[in-house]
């Protein structure tokens, strides 16, 4: 069997952000269900009908391994052959975020404390630190001020994109 067919679940009448919408609900409902500690971080179709690319990034709070990140593929292919969301051709890719991708949920930033980030506020400021604590609605940096290190709060409302500063010393 094919699965639904129906035009509810064509990418020509449901439009890219629903198709997007519908696999994210696939994952977190189907694929994902059963690893509470692997969650979608974001599910992107580019392309056209028939010649598209179905990008799915996925994360961990302790990190993914490739093993994890293949299952997740494999799993979540066959969902989409059953169901058949998208008609036609298309590639479909499952990564977890490049240590160059800001950080885009606040679940994101828990294994990222120690570490360095640099915040890009609402205003364009750029502020730079070591990630001390992650709460609901801000994070905690300790900041160089001069000679001195100071901790700042920096609200998630104020922050316009932070991404992880990658050291190799």
């Amino acid at each position: 069997m094919r699965g639904d067919t129906s035009p509810l679940f064509s990418l020509g009448k449901m439009g890219v952000e629903n198709v997007e919408e519908l696999v994210t609900t696939m994952l977190e409902q189907e694929v994902l269900n059963d690893l509470p500690e692997v969650f979608v971080v974001n599910v992107a179709y580019k392309g056209n009908q028939g010649s598209g690319k179905l990008l799915v990034e996925i994360d961990g709070d302790r990190g993914l391994g490739i093993d994890q990140i293949g299952a997740t593929s494999r799993k979540l292919g066959k969902l989409l052959e059953e169901k058949d969301p998208i008609k036609g051709k298309y590639i479909l890719e499952v990564t977890s975020p490049g240590a160059d991708k800001p950080l885009k949920l606040l679940r994101q930033y828990h294994k990222h404390i120690g570490r360095r980030l640099q915040v890009v506020q609402s205003d364009e400021t750029e502020v730079e630190g070591k990630l001390l604590e992650v709460s609901n609605d801000s994070i905690r940096l300790e900041v160089r001020q001069s000679k001195e290190l100071e901790p700042v709060v920096l609200a998630f409302d104020e922050i316009k994109k932070s991404k992880v500063i990658v050291s190799f010393k």
